[in-house]
């Protein structure tokens, strides 16, 4: 069971309340472009989520004062691993490991693997994969 602290169950209610979806999990990045705040959100709640013309995200960006991501969680490992790397070619999942293959391996690692440590760390928030290999 994740555990929230207050700020984080804050956001995941403003963001909520905002968007009128539903937020399976949430995760505070201080990365080089300023605070991101990274919200998964439940199977089939991502048009709600971002809204028309991505108004509802723009609003949650205004009012939280940082920049937000979406993503949208799957129970099914291979999927959930696709929707977190939108540019990944395949993805294959056996044993707790994701193997990704990608055309462009350098994003999706990450400069100095920034990437590649945020998708291991909502992966094994939220799913039995414990290993990723990029190729």
């Amino acid at each position: 069971m994740r555990q929230f602290d207050n700020d984080t169950i804050q956001l995941i209610s403003a963001f909520e309340r905002i968007t009128r979806s539903r937020v399976h999990d949430c995760l505070k990045i201080d990365s080089e472009e300023g605070p991101e705040v990274l919200f998964l959100i439940d199977k089939g709640g991502m048009g709600k989520a971002i809204g028309k013309g991505g108004e509802n995200i723009k609003n949650a960006e205004d009012m939280m004062g940082c920049r937000i991501k979406v993503f949208e969680y799957s129970e099914n490992d291979a999927e959930f691993v696709k929707n977190l790397v939108p540019s990944a070619k395949s993805v294959k999942v056996e044993n707790g490991k994701a193997s990704i293959k990608a055309a462009r391996r350098g994003a999706v690692i990450g400069k100095n693997g920034s990437n590649i440590k945020i998708l291991k760390q909502i992966l094994e928030r939220n799913s039995n994969i414990r290993e990723i290999e990029v190729r």
